[in-house]
């Protein structure tokens, strides 16, 4: 149970550690000051109506004197979304429901040896901080009875220097790492490694994300978001999945955000399959089977649809070894392809060593792929298989200012953006050539 401190001795401090306040919840009378001190981390400390704040994120101490009148004065970390404090000024009314102070348990400690036992019992906002180490553990988040009205926040973090100090291990025997069924569930700084099917499991939830994690050796996917929306996946590494490294599915208005990911060595890098409303961003997607894929598979909720690429570094996706754990209708050796699906824009990202670039295939509808430099394809840089209509390509470019490769050939000029609505025109040689490209292991 978390114990309010009341600031009435002198002591009106909050020390600003990595990653929570200490207190998270001060109470002091009218008008006296607090000091918010950062003792370790890039931090900032913002009031919630952003009515006071910190300037940067490598501050010493920062002051402020409460107002004369009850209140109650919420703040927390611009860079760490999961840091929340709360000053109480005096007597004010109760909080409307839903507003809390997240509370803080220890791994290990002699409440919580384990992961799992300190999320036994889980209340609605809880920060399970796991001290450096190696846990063979499977957890699972989904606490029952629990009301939309609750507004769950559940935060499992490792406080190590870096991911690879706090280890959820499956040891090739459990299943899955973190399985969340609730909504409000992140997991931060920490590794997730050799599971035999996911490595973090969010399924049917909403406001789920990671920071800093890594994801590797899991042998299904790294990094799994099913049914699942309003989710943020930052600086996470996924690598080495014999499935995919992160995967998206089954959300008709997903609004989740990858950004800044290093995926790498997986069967497949990034799988959207029937997502809508999927950015992808400021990433590197390197070596993998294929690189990105959004596709219409028809078996889950919705089209595929709304998805925006950009700003990424995709290269090198063509390990054919890893053609043997692949479907059929599945290719090796695209940079990004999309299959069926409405209304993507892939923009400005460098697309370099693959059978095709950009492949377009079956029934899409309004994609704009527009600014990209692409490079070193070996059957084409750009290719549509003319199925659907609107699909337009404009400003893409060899590194070198050479004259890009396409199917069909001068397909920039053919299906222009700046070109009235188009019908595509049947060019079967893309799917055929892409689907082909990798069923011969050097």
């Amino acid at each position: 149970m978390v114990v309010p401190a009341r600031a009435h001795l002198g002591s009106h401090e909050v020390v600003v550690r990595n990653n929570f306040y200490d207190p998270a919840k001060l109470e002091v009378d009218p008008g006296e000051a607090v000091t918010w001190r950062r003792l370790e981390g890039t931090h900032t400390v913002t009031a919630d109506d952003r009515s006071f704040g910190t300037t940067g994120t490598t501050w010493d101490t920062f002051e402020l004197t409460m107002p004369d009148a009850d209140a109650r004065i919420a703040y927390h970390c611009e860079v760490h979304a999961g840091m929340r404090g709360v000053v109480i000024v005096g007597n004010p009314p109760p909080p409307p429901p839903g507003e809390r102070v997240l509370e803080v348990r220890r791994v290990p400690s002699s409440d919580y040896p384990t992961i799992a036992a300190a999320l036994q019992g889980t209340p609605v906002s809880l920060i399970v901080e796991v001290e450096p180490g190696i846990y063979h553990e499977s957890l699972v988040v989904d606490p029952p009875n629990l009301t939309v009205e609750d507004a769950p926040e559940i935060v499992i973090r490792g406080v190590g220097v870096e991911p690879g100090d706090v280890v959820l291990d499956g040891q090739d025997s459990r299943s899955v790492g973190v399985f969340a069924g609730i909504d409000g569930v992140r997991v931060e700084n920490l590794t997730v490694r050799r599971y035999t099917s996911y490595g973090i499991w969010w399924r049917g939830v909403e406001r789920f994300g990671a920071r800093e994690v890594i994801a590797e050796d899991n042998a299904g996917m790294g990094l799994y978001a099913q049914a699942a929306r309003r989710g943020s996946l930052h600086d996470v590494v996924a690598r080495g999945s014999s499935v995919s490294g992160i995967r998206i599915a089954a959300c008709s208005d997903c609004d989740v955000v990858i950004e800044g990911a290093l995926v790498e060595d997986n069967l497949q890098g990034i799988l959207a399959t029937d997502a809508g409303s999927l950015v992808i961003r400021d990433s590197t997607v390197r070596g993998n089977g294929v690189g990105i894929v959004l596709r219409t598979g028809g078996t889950e909720a919705a089209p595929q649809r709304g998805a925006h690429v950009y700003a990424n570094i995709i290269s090198d996706n063509i390990d054919r070894r890893r053609r043997g754990g692949l479907p059929s209708d599945l290719p090796v050796g695209a940079g990004v392809w999309i299959d069926g699906g409405l209304f993507d824009v892939v923009e400005d990202n460098v697309i370099i060593g693959h059978s095709y670039g950009i492949a377009i295939t079956g029934a899409a509808l309004g994609h704009r792929v527009t600014g990209n430099v692409l490079d070193r394809s070996a059957e084409a840089d750009l290719g549509w298989d003319g199925l659907g209509a609107q699909v337009c390509f404009e400003g893409n470019r060899d590194p070198d200012g050479d004259a890009l490769v396409t199917m069909p050939p001068d397909a920039q000029t053919l299906y222009a953006c700046s070109m009235p609505v188009t019908v595509g025109i049947p060019f079967p040689v893309v799917s055929a050539t892409l689907l082909a490209w990798g069923t011969v292991l050097p």
